[in-house]
C-alpha cells in the first residue's frame, strides 16, 4: 500500500529564492510528499530544507553533472514509485491551477483508470519586470503570453504502478494496455497534444523578471544541456513586448502560500495526508466524512472517501458514508456504483435505501421508485416492523408521487 496519495518530484539548481513559495503552493494544493534532486546547488538543498526534511515533508538527493533531469526522474520511479499513488514530475517554474477542484487528489480520483494525465503549459510572461520584484511568483506575474507552439507542451502526473520508464521531462512509457489522457480523457502519445485547460493548467513562469531570466541563461538546462544556448535576451525582448490576457487563477491560492510560508501549520494552511488516514480506524474515517458533510465541507470528506477507499472499499459502514459524500460533491453517477457495491456487499434495508435515494439524485425516477418497491415488500414479506427508513420511503414517495403506495395510504 502506498505512503502518499500524490507526490511531486523535481530537479533543482539555486532556486531558493522561488522554492518556499513553491513547496507550500503545491502542498496546499494536497501534495503529501517531494522528491527533489539537488543538482550542485550553492547552497545546498539539505541545509536550505532542513525543516522541511525533519519533519517528513521533504527527501532529497543530490546530483553532479549536467543534463540530469531524465536520470533523476528514472531514480525517482525506481527508488520512490511504490510509496505514491500518484506522481507528479513539475520544474519550479510550473505551477498547477486546479479551476473545478480544491485538491489535487479530487481531480487525480476522476482519472483513476489511466497511467497517466497530462497538464497544458499556459506560458507567463515577465509582466514588464527588470528587476526581480517582491512577492509571490504567483502575484507578480499574471500576464500570459499567446504561443500557441508553448501551450501544446504537457508535463505528466503518472501513476508509478502503470508506469515503465522515462521517455522524456513531459512524456513517459506505460505498462501494456496503459497510457496517458489529458484532462477530457483524450489519449496523450508525446510532449505535445492539443490545448486544453478547462479544468486544470500548468502555469509556466518561464521568464519572470529579465534579472531571473538572465541568471536562467547562466544556469543552463536541467535537460539537455548542450540545448542552453537556445535561450538568449532576444527571446525575453519578444516576450516582454507581447500584451497577452491577464490570468489571476492562481491567485486565490496566495493568501493561504503566504501564511504557510510564514508558517508555523495552522488549520487553514495543514492538508490531511494518505498515512494519516491509514493510521485512523474505519469509525474515525466515518465520523470525519460525516462531521465535513455535517459543516458543509462536501470536497473534504470526499478527500476522506478517497483516501481511505483502498483499505475499506468493500466495508458497508464506509460503503454508506462514501455514497453521501458522492452525493453532495456533486458526483451522483460515481456514488451510484458505490451504492451498487454497498448492495452487493450489505442487501439490507438501509443499502437498497442508499439506492433508491441515489437513484433519484441521478433522475432515475422509475428505477427509483422500482427500488422503493422492492423496499416496501421486503418489509411485508419478512415480517419486518415499520421503523425511520420505511418512514423515509414513503415521504420521498408522497412528495415525488412516485406510485410505491396509494396515494390515500396511511401513514407507517
Amino acid at each position: 500500500m502506498p505512503d502518499y496519495q500524490a507526490g511531486l518530484c523535481a530537479i533543482v539548481k539555486d532556486e531558493d529564492l522561488y522554492l518556499e513559495e513553491w513547496l507550500h503552493y503545491h502542498r496546499l494544493l494536497g501534495f503529501e510528499h517531494f522528491i527533489l534532486f539537488d543538482n550542485e546547488s550553492a547552497r545546498p538543498l539539505r541545509d536550505t530544507l532542513r525543516h522541511h526534511i525533519e519533519s517528513g515533508l521533504v527527501t532529497v538527493h543530490e546530483v553532479a553533472g549536467r543534463s540530469m533531469q531524465i536520470p533523476s526522474y528514472r531514480q525517482c520511479l525506481q527508488q520512490h514509485g511504490a510509496r505514491f499513488r500518484w506522481l507528479a514530475f513539475f520544474d519550479l517554474d510550473e505551477f498547477l491551477v486546479l479551476k473545478a477542484h480544491q485538491d489535487v487528489r479530487l481531480f487525480l480520483a476522476e482519472y483513476n483508470d489511466y497511467a497517466a494525465v497530462a497538464l497544458h503549459w499556459v506560458p507567463f510572461g515577465s509582466g514588464g519586470h527588470i528587476v526581480r520584484p517582491h512577492g509571490l511568483v504567483i502575484e507578480n506575474y499574471t500576464q500570459t503570453l499567446r504561443d500557441e507552439q508553448k501551450r501544446l507542451h504537457v508535463k505528466c502526473i503518472v501513476r508509478p504502478d502503470r508506469t515503465t520508464d522515462v521517455r522524456d521531462p513531459h512524456c513517459f512509457r506505460f505498462c501494456a494496455g496503459s497510457h496517458c489522457v489529458d484532462e477530457n480523457r483524450m489519449p496523450v502519445t508525446n510532449a505535445l497534444a492539443p490545448f486544453t485547460a478547462g479544468t486544470a493548467q500548468l502555469n509556466h513562469y518561464h521568464y519572470k523578471s529579465q534579472q531571473d531570466y538572465e541568471e536562467k541563461m547562466n544556469k543552463g538546462r536541467a535537460d539537455n544541456f548542450a540545448l542552453s544556448s537556445s535561450r538568449s535576451l532576444q527571446e525575453f525582448y519578444e516576450q516582454a513586448a507581447e500584451d497577452g490576457a491577464k490570468d489571476y487563477t492562481a491567485l486565490r491560492r496566495a493568501p493561504l502560500v503566504h501564511a504557510a510560508v510564514k508558517g508555523p501549520l495552522t488549520s487553514a494552511t495543514q492538508r490531511i495526508t494518505l498515512r494519516q488516514v491509514n493510521g485512523m480506524k474505519l469509525y474515525e474515517i466515518v465520523e470525519h466524512i460525516r462531521d465535513s458533510l455535517t459543516r458543509g465541507d462536501a470536497a473534504g470528506a470526499l478527500l476522506y472517501v478517497i483516501l481511505a477507499e483502498e483499505r475499506y472499499g468493500q466495508v458497508p459502514e464506509y460503503l454508506h458514508a462514501a455514497t453521501l459524500a458522492l452525493l453532495a460533491a456533486g458526483r451522483p453517477e460515481a456514488a451510484l456504483a458505490t451504492a451498487c457495491t454497498l448492495i452487493r456487499v450489505q442487501p439490507s434495508a438501509p443499502s437498497y435505501y442508499q439506492l433508491f435515494l441515489t437513484q433519484l439524485k441521478n433522475g432515475q425516477k422509475e428505477a427509483a421508485a422500482a427500488t422503493g418497491l422492492y423496499l416496501k415488500h421486503t418489509y411485508a414479506i419478512f415480517n419486518m416492523p415499520p421503523d425511520a427508513t420505511l418512514a423515509e420511503l414513503q415521504r420521498h414517495d408522497k412528495a415525488l408521487g412516485l406510485g410505491i403506495w396509494p396515494a390515500d395510504a396511511a401513514t407507517v
